[in-house]
């Protein structure tokens, strides 16, 4: 359709009809059997809370353009590094803009983006050394530092590419009709987040596309100009190329083909080991008992320490285990509760049965890489106690103390 010559011609709305027609087809077929299959549209029901909520935006734009605390990462290997990165990016991008055109000769607007993306710098490079202020200014929150960085970083970088953008060759041969469709593309699946109630990470992976595109299309003619004619590239030109590979570099610095180590493997060993123990020891009970469990793992989230390092990870849902047990061809009734989230992956599962009347209770139970096999039975039996000496009346605060010590 962009390829028409005009877009008031209606041939090239009937064109554009006819190729999307077979996508259409296939989209209600998927939707006629979906909705024979599940007796509706399915989906699951949730009530995030306001904050939540609102934070969808804000994690979709870091999901695009700072999906890991990448200037964390340079920071934590060396602040020098880090600092001439961030003064080297500025200083060259500030020269390029200068050499084309000097910086008291520019109209308000663009001198505002650059004023914004300079103030950004400086504000990057304060909040990666003092981590610290960060936090205390704002709220003790584990991903606060990464969230706010990540946040200026992107409208540090935006304003940098719109403010060269604007005046450079490579956007006066744009195609206005194609930067729309891509930026629509960005723009649609934010009201679609709100009315499913959640947002993941893994949600932005198809609306990369449309952004990886846009800046793709302008760094092509950044490069075709460049290697036919080099004497014509502007300074404008070479400051939104070096402005749109800064935007880039986070993701890069965190793409998991860079890493052989994405914290996938540890966490699918755990839930071998969990579904794998709750599989044998329903087995093992005689009749058909209810099944409790406790202790499944839900999930690890925390701080990634390394780059490409999954910052959430889903191990198990009570579905998934009450699913799991079906497949192998137990129908007792099964109640999954206590499930447990992780900061950092535990080195192994175990499970325990204990059998009271008609119900077959099942414990899992985590040990650490660096612990023996006597120390995680100490930590199995503190967290028993706990759970006993919670059931009571009274105080148990120095009971429990006492037995974790012991």
């Amino acid at each position: 359709m962009f390829q028409q010559p005009s877009l008031r011609r209606s041939q090239a709305y009937r064109r554009a009809i006819q190729d999307v027609l077979p996508l259409v087809g296939v989209a209600v077929a998927y939707l006629v059997i979906r909705l024979a299959v599940l007796g509706g549209i399915g989906g699951y029901s949730r009530s995030p809370s306001l904050a939540t909520m609102l934070l969808m935006p804000v994690k979709y734009v870091l999901a695009l353009v700072y999906p890991a605390h990448a200037l964390g990462a340079l920071g934590d290997v060396s602040l020098p590094l880090l600092l001439a990165f961030i003064l080297g990016i500025s200083v060259a991008y500030l020269t390029l803009l200068h050499r084309e055109r000097p910086f008291r000769e520019m109209d308000i607007g663009r001198l505002l983006l650059v004023a914004i993306a300079i103030a950004g710098s400086v504000a990057v490079a304060a909040m990666v050394v003092f981590p610290s202020a960060v936090r205390s200014v704002l709220m003790q929150h584990p991903f606060i530092g990464w969230f706010t960085v990540g946040l200026v970083f992107a409208l540090t970088v935006s304003s940098a590419i719109v403010a060269a953008l604007s005046s450079a060759q490579v956007f006066a041969t744009g195609d206005r009709r194609v930067d729309v469709f891509f930026l629509v593309w960005l723009v649609i699946p934010l009201p679609l987040f709100f009315i499913g109630k959640e947002f993941l990470f893994r949600s932005a992976y198809f609306f990369v596309i449309p952004l990886l595109a846009l800046l793709a299309t302008y760094l092509t003619k950044f490069l075709t100009l460049l290697t036919e004619n080099r004497a014509e590239v502007s300074g404008t030109d070479a400051a939104f190329a070096l402005a749109a590979l800064a935007l880039l570099l986070p993701s890069l610095a965190a793409s998991p083909l860079l890493y052989t180590h994405s914290g996938w493997d540890s966490v699918g060993s755990v839930t071998n080991q969990t579904m794998t123990g709750v599989d044998n020891r329903v087995t093992e009970a005689n009749g058909n008992p209810r099944v409790v469990i406790e202790g499944i793992p839900l999930r690890i989230q925390y701080h990634p320490k390394h780059l490409g390092e999954a910052r959430e990870r889903t191990l198990l849902h009570p579905f998934s285990v009450q699913a799991w047990l079906r497949l192998h061809g137990h129908e007792n009734p099964v109640t999954v509760r206590q499930m447990r989230s992780f900061r950092t992956a535990p080195h192994a599962a175990s499970t325990t049965a204990t059998r009271r009347d008609s119900t077959l209770l099942i414990n899992i139970h985590y040990s650490r890489q660096h612990t023996n096999r006597n120390e995680s039975a100490m930590f199995d039996r503190a967290a028993a106690c706990r759970r006993r000496l919670a059931a009571c009346p009274f105080d148990t605060s120095r009971r429990v103390r006492t037995a974790v010590h012991r």
